[in-house]
């Protein structure tokens, strides 16, 4: 890191979050017809008209690819990931299902997992927990956009195993585990998956404190002991490091084999630093980072020189935007996170595009 790049320390603007568009399962026909109440949607807010307005137009219901109305309310969502083509994939980790949601709300793509069980050899029901975008295509697609054959990673904690599937949900194999230590390519307990450029996956193992890496072709090739950390498109990782000076926190890289390369850049907080993650990244190749103090919860970008940002503070979303509140980075910088119940989700745009 370049001694004379420092860590932004003013905050530029405070961003109230506010609902993009909502999802909800099952209580309204194919058609949209029928008043819905919106009252027992978080989103109410972002519906346009008044309460009785009907969702025809906004589409908030859950299609199936034969235009069926999915059965069964959303439970437990527990991993969301905006793909470059701006598609949100939603883990509706309960019910054993990916959902491929377009930016105003309407499914296209329904992967129900449990109907690949056989075919995938998984002794349970999956349990997806993260998701992460890859493969061949990877390799010619532009900063912005990612072709038609990319793949879909799932991670599925019921059967510690990665499951892939194109985008039109069709399955296309799966990297299971034995789960003993001392195994090649073993992981116990997996947690967060990335992917790179070249389709390369990475697993992290939280029992371990390992990330194992495998190739795109799905064979095993090094692990290192590093975790909770981002991947970029050319298979660097970003690590957050600890030190005794509790209103820092530094951004490590290492290369695609673990190796130290450089100290990216420092967090600097004018409180004691509560939590801090990596976000993501945008399509400037950006990395985006989040940390809490006693104020609230803030937002940093870094540049790959470590040129960093503004920082950008945003207002708590009410009932739940704490540490286990998945968030994620679209390609323009902006962050979204998600607000779920048993009958519906609402997606919240925490804060705008970064310039």
């Amino acid at each position: 890191m370049n001694d004379s790049i420092k860590s932004a320390s003013i905050i530029s603007e405070s961003f109230t979050p506010k609902p993009l568009w909502a999802l909800k399962a099952g209580d309204v026909a194919p058609d949209g017809s029928g008043p819905v109440d919106l009252d027992s949607l978080p989103g109410k807010k972002w519906v346009e008209g008044s309460p009785t307005t009907t969702m025809a137009a906004n589409k908030i219901y859950i299609e199936s690819e034969k235009g069926e109305i999915m059965k069964g309310l959303l439970h437990g969502p527990a991993a969301m990931a905006c793909a470059p083509d701006g598609n949100t994939w939603i883990a509706d980790t309960l019910n054993s299902r990916i959902l491929s949601v377009p930016d105003k709300g309407s499914s296209k793509v329904i992967i129900d997992l449990s109907a690949v069980r056989a075919e995938a050899g998984l002794k349970r029901l999956p349990l997806p927990i993260d998701i992460a975008f890859g493969g061949e295509g990877f390799k010619k697609a532009p900063e912005k956009t990612l072709p038609a054959d990319y793949t879909v990673w799932i991670a599925d904690a019921s059967n510690n195993c990665v499951l892939s599937f194109s985008i039109s949900g069709k399955f296309l194999g799966a990297i299971h585990s034995s789960g003993k230590s001392g195994d090649s390519g073993s992981f116990r307990q997996i947690n967060r998956i990335h992917c790179d450029a070249l389709g390369r996956l990475f697993v992290e193992d939280l029992s371990q404190s390992i990330t194992l890496c495998f190739t795109a072709e799905k064979s095993y090739y090094l692990s290192y002991k590093i975790t909770s950390a981002a991947v970029d498109r050319f298979g660097n990782i970003h690590q957050i490091l600890y030190d005794d000076n509790v209103m820092e926190r530094h951004i490590a890289v290492y290369d695609e084999n673990g190796n130290p390369l450089e100290v990216l850049a420092t967090i600097k907080a004018s409180e004691p630093i509560q939590y801090v993650r990596p976000v993501g990244f945008d399509s400037k190749g950006r990395l985006h980072v989040t940390w809490d103090t006693a104020s609230g919860r803030f937002y940093q970008a870094f540049a790959q020189d470590g040129t960093p940002s503004v920082i950008r503070m945003a207002d708590a979303v009410a009932e739940g935007m704490d540490m286990t509140t998945p968030e994620w980075v679209l390609p323009d910088g902006s962050i979204r996170t998600v607000k779920a119940t048993a009958r519906g989700i609402v997606v919240l745009e925490i804060l705008p595009a970064l310039k």
